[in-house]
């Protein structure tokens, strides 16, 4: 079990990006996705053990990225913080 385990959910829709529900280690604060969500990535914040390096995942929960191509143009292809995350 993972000493540390949370994430963000961000929903893309064609307005844009809009949060989602966030899992904290103490709590989740569930937010209904939006009705015109065009897909749903999930970020993950792990810390797998005492003293270890925390790493970042980006996992696609909603949705294909195939003909959204406009949408990342206008949009970005992940919201505003999440440039850098990977997919797993």
């Amino acid at each position: 079990m993972a000493l540390s385990k949370e994430y963000d959910e961000f929903h893309l829709t064609p307005s844009g990006w809009r949060q989602g529900t966030v899992k904290s280690d103490n709590e989740t604060r569930f937010v209904r996705p939006p009705n015109d969500r065009v897909l749903t990535y999930q970020y993950g914040d792990c810390t797998p053990c005492m003293g270890a390096e925390p790493y970042h995942t980006k996992r696609l929960v909603f949705g294909s990225e195939k003909g959204v191509e406009n949408l990342f143009q206008q949009f970005g292809a992940d919201p505003s913080g999440y440039e850098d995350w990977v997919n797993k």
